[in-house]
């Protein structure tokens, strides 16, 4: 007979619950590349137990001098951004592949050539 994919089954199952939220102030910033003033950054957060807390950020509006001197970094999206914060405009998967994809954005938002692109 089985189990009707539209049952209500209320199993044991309980999904495993990720804790530790990244603190602001405690964080190591692994690499970076910027592109005017626009900047990729790979950054570990400690605190954060996803991907090991790991994440990758794409900044508008900072260098990588800038970028290098922060005290407190905020990896999640604000509506109303404090100013002197970095502008977090998008984040990626902690991968190679995410990396990648970042720094396509990150050629993009500076009107780079993309490969595969054709230039009007």
């Amino acid at each position: 007979m089985g189990l009707s994919p539209f049952s209500n089954w209320t199993g044991n199952y309980q999904s495993p619950s990720v804790t530790g939220n990244p603190d602001p102030q405690n964080f190591k910033i692994i690499k970076t590349k910027t592109i005017g003033t626009n900047s990729l950054i790979y950054v570990n957060f400690p605190d954060c137990k996803n991907y090991g807390g790991d994440k990758i950020l794409l900044i508008v509006g900072m260098s990588n001098k800038e970028i290098r001197k922060l005290k407190k970094l905020d990896p999640h999206f604000h509506e109303s951004q404090p100013i002197g914060d970095p502008y977090i405009v998008a984040r990626f998967t902690p991968t190679g592949a995410g990396w990648g994809t970042g720094i396509h954005m990150l050629k993009y938002l500076n009107g780079e050539f993309i490969e595969g692109q054709k230039k009007k």
